[in-house]
């Protein structure tokens, strides 16, 4: 492994493993220039550090974007140079001169009903306009949350101001005034927490598809992270709906880890219909369509690797997150994968990217995760 300090792939690899300090001067233009974290769905930063205070996301050299994960002792940290600069130092060496995210247009627009657009919609990345339409999981309801997520407690508490149930009509009538507002939009993320009902969670979703797909320009492309349905019927529906991409995320590819990590997953869905979700997808969507997620650093570097080499000679698009510990999950004092174990991660991905001609799901890329960077050969 050679960290080199002028890429930006390998910053952003830096900075998801340690973390960054902000001081109060780096916080001062945001909400006015620059986009606050709107915490549609978890955080990874305590109450006390100043939620709304924080910056959506940094964004590096070559517009590589990252996550703002706060962290005692980090050894990176940004600060507010002459001009309104701001630069990122390692330690007491500047590396860079960074920015964070910009405020998106719509952030302060009113739907007919007054309701603030930002409460409904966000940019995730630069690019993706992201829908989160179920502000709540079930699998917290019956003590079985993924032991990472911290969805349901941040709905409480940092994220409450958003819109909980994001209805057809009101989707559509966000996505009118984002793209109105914003012309960056490239691409547009559905999400949600996991419903009671599998076929009816990803029915919900489907009306969401379906009502924003009128507003939306032809060349902006629709993906959707979901629980996989029971019904298989669903996937057609959602591809004859427009949907351009489709991700299930297992998480963990060790079967016993899956069931320990995972544990409402695997009672309500379960590791083995997983991948037979993942293998119909496939069929209807097409081959480098579908996603398989993992968290890297919720299991042993050699179990991880296995998992990311077997989706891909199934046809399915390794999509890896980087784990952090959210003050309000299970996991809040597990401890966050080192340097190494992330550069063993994204090698393994890159020879995978190559070999099979993978992309990402975002253009532009997303805080968490180094997709996009793979895609684009910082780790080649």
């Amino acid at each position: 492994m050679k960290i080199d300090y002028d890429n930006s792939g390998h910053l952003k690899l830096c900075l998801l493993c340690e973390g960054v300090s902000l001081n109060k001067k780096t916080r001062s233009l945001v909400g006015k220039k620059y986009a606050e974290n709107r915490y549609p769905y978890g955080r990874s930063n305590k109450v006390e550090d100043g939620l709304f205070s924080l910056p959506s996301e940094i964004v590096l050299p070559n517009d590589v974007v990252v996550g703002v994960h706060l962290r005692d002792k980090a050894p990176w940290s940004i600060k507010l140079g002459r001009k309104e600069k701001m630069e990122l130092f390692h330690r007491d060496k500047k590396i860079a001169n960074v920015d964070f995210a910009p405020r998106p247009g719509f952030f302060d627009k009113e739907l007919p009903d007054k309701t603030l657009c930002q409460k409904i919609v966000v940019m995730y990345g630069l690019y993706s306009l992201s829908f989160f339409n179920r502000g709540w999981c079930y699998y917290f309801w019956i003590n079985k949350a993924c032991k990472f997520c911290s969805l349901n407690p941040t709905r409480d508490d940092a994220g409450k101001g958003n819109v909980a149930i994001i209805l057809p009509d009101m989707a559509r009538q966000a996505a009118r005034v984002a793209f109105a507002n914003e012309k960056k939009i490239k691409h547009i993320d559905y999400s949600a927490g996991a419903h009671e009902n599998n076929d009816l969670g990803v029915k919900l979703q489907l009306d969401l598809v379906k009502a924003v797909k009128k507003e939306s320009p032809d060349k902006v492309r629709h993906h959707m992270l979901t629980i996989p349905p029971d019904s298989w019927r669903l996937l057609n529906e959602l591809k004859n709906a427009g949907l351009d991409t489709i991700a299930f995320n297992i998480e963990v590819f060790d079967r016993n880890l899956f069931r320990q990590v995972c544990p409402g997953k695997q009672l309500m869905y379960g590791y083995e219909k997983y991948f037979e979700a993942l293998k119909k997808a496939k069929e209807i969507f097409g081959f480098k369509d579908v996603y398989c997620g993992f968290v890297g650093g919720l299991e042993p570097i050699e179990s991880l690797l296995k998992g990311i080499i077997k989706v891909s000679e199934k046809g399915y698009t390794p999509a890896l997150n980087v784990f952090h510990a959210d003050p309000e999950s299970s996991f809040s004092n597990k401890a966050h994968p080192k340097r190494e174990y992330v550069w063993r991660m994204v090698k393994a991905q890159t020879a995978m990217y190559k070999k099979y001609k993978f992309r990402p799901i975002f253009p532009g890329g997303t805080r968490n995760s180094l997709d996009t960077e793979v895609y684009r050969g910082f780790f080649a």
